[in-house]
């Protein structure tokens, strides 16, 4: 470990990491007491005279029974799901300003003057990021916790285990949203285009992916069994992608953030100073781009469609395929005018 590059990137980024832990600690205790508040206040309007007389003024089968009470009132560990989409957006930031941010600073030429070398320093500008994002994700698992056995009976609580795997789901998913921005930060060198690409990837592999993925498997799976979507959806055929047991989600996103880690480290390491500041710091990998862009536009452009019957027929499938290369072409060409035609990016 060298002392002067973690020194370094301390200097050049205190301010982010200061900020990081103070939003995402404080966030949370925000939307902690928030919990708190309107489970207080719930329970007061369920042990009141007011609700007593609503009960009685109601029809039997109207009456709200204690189970249903109980679960209005129970406080579940998902409840920190607004903190979680507000720090995505930090490491978001966080991934790109150690990298691509600092290429339009000309701070990577301090940095590559100094006797180490690239695999050296890229490496060191991920300690720090890592450590506080871990760091603050214990700081609020810790504090929302206490806060939260301090003001709630434990009735009504999650236990502490659904707590912990709740808490390692959203630390898993920044931790892929960080390693992922940090990869497009060292593969762009253009800060407007990589925040615009790496948000519109994400946003789209978590809104528009997943689903459309998800659908198109379970369609060809019907159409090769003869069967129909609404079958095989309440089947468990297809139970071993959709339904695995969490610690396979767990493996799947560590494998994840370990490769976007280790391409931004060989982009890094691969590029030259000259090209700071341009659209892509690689530019022999515009073809490969432009291949993977074009597939992964249709992938998510094209659905694929139903007959009257709930299913795949032959022409379904055809006028999927097609539609899939028409949209990939479309997609490949557009991009291939951008990257070769257009006179501001033909130094990409």
């Amino acid at each position: 470990m060298k002392t002067g590059l973690i020194w370094k990137e301390w200097r050049q980024n205190v301010w982010v990491f200061v900020a990081f832990i103070i939003l995402v600690i404080g966030y949370g205790q925000i939307e902690v007491h928030q919990t708190i508040e309107n489970h207080n206040t719930l329970q007061k309007y369920y042990q009141s005279e007011e609700f007593a007389l609503s009960q009685k003024s109601k029809d039997e089968d109207l009456y709200e029974d204690e189970t249903e009470i109980e679960d209005l009132l129970k406080v579940y560990a998902d409840m920190h799901v607004p903190a979680t989409v507000f720090s995505m957006i930090l490491v978001l930031f966080m991934g790109l300003k150690i990298t691509v941010f600092e290429k339009n600073k000309r701070a990577d030429y301090i940095a590559q003057a100094m006797p180490y070398s690239k695999l050296t320093i890229i490496m060191h500008k991920l300690l720090l990021p890592l450590v506080i994002i871990i760091g603050a994700c214990l700081l609020y698992s810790v504090t929302t916790y206490l806060t939260f056995t301090a003001n709630v009976d434990a009735h009504y609580l999650f236990t502490l285990n659904e707590w912990l795997i709740s808490n390692l789901n959203a630390l898993l998913l920044l931790l892929l949203i960080f390693s992922f921005s940090f990869m497009m930060g060292t593969l762009i060198g253009d800060v407007v285009v990589a925040v615009a690409a790496t948000g519109a990837l994400l946003l789209s592999a978590m809104v528009i992916t997943v689903g459309t993925l998800r659908y198109n498997i379970i369609g060809f799976y019907a159409y090769f069994k003869n069967s129909t979507i609404e079958s095989i959806s309440n089947s468990d055929d297809l139970s071993f992608l959709f339904d695995r047991a969490p610690y396979a989600n767990y493996i799947i996103l560590i494998i994840l953030v370990v490769v976007f880690l280790i391409l931004g480290c060989l982009f890094y390491s691969k590029a030259s100073l000259e090209n700071n500041g341009l659209m892509l710091m690689l530019p022999k990998a515009r073809m490969p781009i432009l291949i993977i862009g074009a597939l992964y536009t249709a992938l998510i452009l094209t659905t694929l469609n139903i007959d009257n019957d709930n299913r795949v027929s032959d022409a379904m499938v055809k006028s999927y395929l097609l539609h899939f290369g028409l949209t990939a072409l479309i997609a490949f060409a557009i991009g291939w005018v951008l990257f070769y035609k257009v006179k501001k990016l033909r130094r990409i």
